[in-house]
């Protein structure tokens, strides 16, 4: 039969608080189109420095922190390049509520731009301990609170996000994946936040893969279990107040069709992870093909030279009682030739000056001391992916 007219206009209100929400959101998300995944002992303060003289406007992202770490001692762990990082996301591991909270405000009061949590990594170091990584996936409820808590910690002033998998194991159907979305972004394990409407979590970082907690090391984890974007173009259609960024088998962004294709099929945005690893310089002209901006047009020599500038700058300063070795500092311009003539001589050429100077990877600066473990300190050479 018809519906009622006070059926009919909560209907229409309900409908317009979705609509408003989801323009918000995605007017928020048009400034992450393209992101660099948080990646264990890369994406440092280093990294991310060279990465702005690459491109102004991609999302960088941490290395993934654990909460606490963050909790026992935020000044080093938090430690970033203020001015020239932002914008900037700060990724948590954990699965204490309390603690994550605790971290978020932290990070929050340090000024990074946002805080994600990480809920992909299939590393037994991470996902085997504490329920935290990719196992929480299978506790949306417990994600749920996670969220909620830190969404409240920082009063809603940044955003709140997650980074997770399509599933685990054979938790795995796109059924249980939209239980999962569901339940995270509404926070309904703890009641809808009361700063008003819309979901406490708007943004999800989906590596568009399915991850196996036993029976895959964290290599294969990135490459086994099989691609299935089509599962993040359905959440983008069911969910359209809600932003889905769309991670795993973007290998080069030499050629942008690929990140182009995923935006057309309805995904906010693109983050890339290796393949910035492999060779970073086609990120010099992501600021004018997908943000509408100026590039910096730099050279590399011109990088180099400013990335020099700021080495000097660090080595000066030093970082706590630790002065960071010059290894350290070199590794983000190891592969600033790749592909080019000469590219293999520059990164022999550099190793050999490095080890000239008696540097040796020992004596690289730790990120944290025992307080709180860092994430480096927890996870082995074989993480160095991390999700």
């Amino acid at each position: 039969g018809r519906m009622e007219a006070p059926e009919c206009e909560a209907l229409s209100e309900r409908d317009a608080i979705v609509e408003e929400v989801g323009t918000k959101r995605r007017r928020r998300a048009e400034g992450q189109v393209v992101a660099v995944a948080p990646m264990m002992k890369h994406t440092n303060l280093h990294f991310r420095y060279l990465m702005r003289l690459l491109t102004q406007h991609t999302q960088l992202y941490t290395e993934m922190v654990l909460a606490d770490a963050v909790v026992h001692n935020p000044t080093e762990v938090l430690a970033y390049n203020n001015v020239e990082e932002h914008p900037v996301t700060v990724q948590l591991g954990g699965s204490d509520p309390e603690q994550l909270a605790m971290a978020a405000q932290l990070c929050h009061q340090h000024g990074y731009d946002e805080v994600n949590l990480n809920v992909g990594c299939p590393s037994k170091k991470v996902s085997g301990k504490n329920c935290s990584g990719a196992r929480l996936m299978l506790r949306p409820d417990l994600v749920g609170d996670i969220l909620h808590s830190m969404h409240v910690a920082v009063s809603g002033a940044i955003p709140t996000t997650v980074k997770c998998r399509l599933g685990v194991d054979n938790v795995d159907s796109y059924e249980e994946l939209v239980r999962f979305v569901d339940i995270v972004s509404s926070g309904k394990s703890r009641g809808r936040w009361d700063g008003g409407p819309g979901p406490v979590v708007d943004h999800f970082v989906v590596h568009a893969r399915k991850a196996f907690l036993k029976g895959l090391n964290p290599q294969q984890n990135r490459s086994v279990p099989p691609l299935k974007y089509d599962y993040v173009y359905r959440l983008t259609q069911q969910y359209p107040e809600l932003c889905f960024t769309i991670n795993g088998g973007i290998e080069t962004a030499t050629s942008y069709a690929q990140m182009h294709a995923h935006l057309a099929s309805g995904a906010t945005g693109v983050m890339l992870g290796r393949s910035v690893l492999k060779d970073p310089w086609p990120l010099t002209q992501v600021d004018s093909a997908f943000f509408g901006r100026p590039n910096l047009n730099y050279s590399r020599r011109e990088v180099l030279e400013r990335y020099a500038d700021y080495c000097d700058r660090v080595r000066d300063r030093g970082e706590g009682s630790y002065v960071t070795s010059k290894r350290t500092l070199l590794v983000p311009v190891v592969p600033l030739f790749a592909g080019l003539n000469g590219g293999r001589r520059f990164r022999q050429e550099l190793d050999a000056a490095l080890l000239r100077d008696g540097e040796r990877e020992k004596k690289t600066c730790p990120a944290a001391p025992a307080a709180g473990a860092t994430s480096e300190e927890v996870l082995g050479s074989e993480d160095r992916y991390v999700d």
